[in-house]
């Protein structure tokens, strides 16, 4: 019996076109490096496939970029012969990306081609120039980043605004542009609510408190919890620059602080954070009214199904919600439990009536502020030496150097770990099971087990028929004493 012909994959030259937003701005277009492609091919008589992504950056990695991703793919499945491209630096500006690239061609049979260079990857020569050239669009792609870098730096040196301000600053317009300042007035209430938050009370509270004061958001509106927690959490407010979510660093990873923009201090918002943090622990997690307080929890006794939300009908024509078993008997189960919602309800929340006074007590992670004072000063210190480095004697450059090299050392191995902190959240066990039942419940029971009655239309106590299961014991001490219960 002879073997089966293998299938042989027809192979195509890829055209890869890219474009950021700001070569379109320069006059570059999509339409000029498709048609280079397709000269080219149609040149040496190559089928072309066009991948292209319109007004993304080179410096975004392969994720950020569907086409690029998509090229990638397809030559790693064997499918492409050529990836032609009208200049080298249009696959990537990372020399370590675009060598990888090249090794993944090179693995699967595939030549890059740049038009405009003059040269493929089919050669050793060929090669090792589109090397240099991805090197050269690495070294060029730097130094765009560290003009943008140094440009955005001396505006902020200089206090000039870049982007909207956020509640607290304003912008001053100059003669030589304008420039981002403290707005002393909602500065003052900014400390308000921080102070308040931070002294125990909650974010609800701080923007009743600062609305009756008077102050209102930039749009006019008044405060409400998502709007005051997000500007106590943003690090503009201690003078800190962050750019997409992320906090802009030295090279030693500390945050950079502009002093005269810091309506808090550095150990002020890290203070803050963590009480916004401790409130969170115990955020109300609003309910709808479709699912009811045990569900998900409460169990059938017969046959170990979680009850489901059911209505019953009174006399009057009313209809009641309930529990009922999620199998039944049409399923299988013996005896189905079913139960008047409100009344398991609130013999489950009555558990609780000897602990509604028990303060409540919030566990969190916070990071070691000793390290990262300490890793701070040496990003002062690196930048110093570095100032130093630049304009330093021949004579001492080596001893300046040799100094940078033991902080940046120092910086690099300085590990910044977390410390356990209980705090209390200035709420009860009483007030959340007033504010948010579930959230109680689910935190300290783990399973609620309705058995069905021992006679039908029986006024059995609940007591006999509910059965609250609670953590295991072992495990159980050691939870009561960290939430402040023990």
């Amino acid at each position: 019996m002879g073997k089966k012909a293998s299938k042989t994959v027809q192979k195509i030259a890829a055209g890869y076109v890219r474009l950021s937003l700001e070569e379109a701005a320069e006059g570059t277009s999509i339409a000029s490096q498709t048609e280079a492609i397709k000269r080219w091919c149609a040149a040496y008589g190559h089928e072309v496939e066009f991948f292209i992504d319109d007004g993304a950056s080179a410096s975004k990695p392969a994720t950020k970029r569907p086409g690029y991703q998509a090229l990638v793919e397809a030559v790693e499945r064997g499918e492409i012969s050529h990836v032609v491209v009208r200049s080298a630096d249009r696959l990537d500006r990372r020399a370590a990306r675009f060598l990888a690239f090249d090794e993944l061609c090179q693995q699967h049979g595939a030549t890059i081609v740049a038009i405009d260079q003059g040269v493929d990857t089919g050669s050793e020569t060929g090669r090792m120039m589109l090397q240099l050239l991805a090197v050269f669009a690495g070294y060029e792609a730097r130094a765009i980043s560290g003009r943008q870098k140094h440009s955005q730096a001396q505006r902020r040196k200089q206090g000039r605004s870049i982007g909207p301000p956020p509640y607290g600053f304003t912008v001053e317009h100059r003669d030589d542009g304008a420039y981002r300042v403290i707005n002393n007035k909602e500065a003052k209430f900014v400390r308000q609510a921080a102070e308040a938050v931070m002294d125990g009370s909650s974010i609800q509270a701080a923007a009743v408190a600062i609305n009756d004061a008077g102050s209102r958001t930039h749009r006019g509106g008044i405060w409400k919890t998502d709007t005051l927690g997000s500007l106590l959490r943003n690090p503009s407010i201690a003078g800190m620059r962050h750019h997409n979510g992320e906090l802009v660093t030295t090279s030693a990873g500390s945050p950079i602080v502009d002093k005269h923009l810091a309506i808090l201090s550095l150990t002020e918002w890290r203070r803050l954070q963590r009480a916004l943090k401790a409130r969170s622990s115990i955020k109300i997690e609003k309910t709808t009214d479709e699912r009811l307080l045990l569900q998900g929890i409460a169990v059938c006794g017969t046959c170990g199904s979680n009850l489901l939300r059911d209505t019953y009908q009174r006399a009057n024509g009313e209809r009641l919600p309930q529990y009922r078993c999620g199998r039944g008997k049409a399923k299988g189960c013996k005896h189905p439990v079913t139960i008047v919602a409100h009344l398991l309800d609130d013999y489950v929340i009555s558990v609780f009536d000897d602990d509604r006074d028990t303060e409540m007590i919030a566990r969190i992670e916070i990071e070691d502020e000793e390290a990262i004072a300490r890793r701070e000063a040496l990003a002062i210190q690196i930048d110093s030496l570095a100032q130093q480095l630049v304009t330093a004697p021949r004579e001492q450059f080596n001893d300046i150097a040799e100094q940078l090299r033991l902080a940046r050392d120092e910086a690099a191995n300085i590990e910044v770990g977390t410390i356990t902190e209980y705090v209390n959240t200035g709420a009860t066990r009483g007030d959340l099971l007033d504010t948010d039942p579930r959230q109680v419940i689910e935190f300290w029971i783990e399973q609620v087990i309705v058995h069905p009655p021992k006679q039908r239309r029986s006024q059995q106590p609940l007591s006999e028929r509910v059965e609250v299961v609670f953590p295991d014991p072992d495990e159980w001490e050691e939870h009561m004493r960290r939430i402040g219960a023990a």
